[in-house]
């Protein structure tokens, strides 16, 4: 008689405790939403704008758009990458989808619900969501360009190793941040100093791609503008043998690109 209690006891608990999660659930979400529905309604009211800013001021056209999903989980949580959960949008170039977690995005127009709902996430208060949109569309523009000129099996290829991946993080990165043109670069990766000089063995994650992707493509941008760096990035990728003198890729990049330029 007395396992039988037990046993109820313990369904009873967790019907408690499911009926528990259910509301708080619900009540998190329900202050939630409109943080959800502002950051979504912005996106689709734009996108279109922000891309034909950066269109302009870079002096680009974009071969088209990628599918656009508003979601809270993005692909790459699946591959075991927790750390995708406190992103603010990723671009999936096999799927040609562009996610954004609109959860996370502050608009011009915050309420002060949503600044609430933010500060509950932990979200950084400066991140400005038309840098954001600008930086994932230059992977987009990257990705268009590699099917342009027919170079996919070299970018982004079949990444292997690890260390592989770091050196496309690098060159992929930097290629998006100096797509970026609502926001000061500059400011945003003072302080860096000289590119350094990184391990080929190195296996961890520590390199910043973002910093220093965006001061490996920054002068090359500056001297030849976006859209032939991006060409020849995705014709003549960062390899991994390249990570321990990033300066003589920026060097033979400047070495190709002039003689191109001399040739016409």
């Amino acid at each position: 008689m007395k396992p039988q209690r037990l046993v109820n006891g313990f369904k009873w608990l967790n019907i408690v405790f499911l009926g528990f999660a259910a509301i708080c659930s619900s009540l998190y979400w329900s202050f939630q939403y409109p943080n959800y529905r502002d950051g979504r309604k912005y996106l689709e009211n734009n996108v279109q704008r922000i891309v034909e800013n950066q269109e302009q001021k870079l002096h680009i056209k974009h071969a088209g758009m990628p599918k656009v999903s508003y979601t809270l989980f993005f692909p790459s949580i699946l591959d075991f990458r927790p750390q995708a959960l406190t992103y603010d949008a990723e671009y999936d170039w096999k799927t040609n989808t562009l996610y954004f977690n609109p959860l996370r995005i502050r608009t011009p127009q915050e309420t002060l619900t949503n600044k609430v709902a933010r500060t509950m996430m932990g979200i950084d208060e400066d991140v400005n969501i038309d840098c954001v949109v600008e930086h994932e569309f230059g992977h987009v523009y990257a990705d268009f360009t590699s099917e342009r000129l027919r170079t996919e099996n070299i970018w982004p290829g079949n990444i292997k190793r690890f260390t592989d991946n770091i050196a496309y993080n690098i060159a992929s990165e930097g290629m998006a941040e100096n797509s970026v043109v609502s926001c000061d670069n500059d400011e945003r990766h003072k302080g860096f100093g000289k590119l350094p000089n990184l391990n080929p063995s190195l296996f961890d994650d520590r390199p910043n791609p973002y910093s220093i992707g965006y001061h490996l493509v920054q002068p090359l941008v500056k001297e030849f503008g976006l859209q032939r760096i991006v060409e020849y990035i995705v014709q003549h990728p960062l390899q991994r043998e390249d990570l321990a003198n990033l300066t003589a890729y920026q060097a033979q990049a400047k070495r190709v690109l002039n003689g191109l330029i001399q040739s016409r």
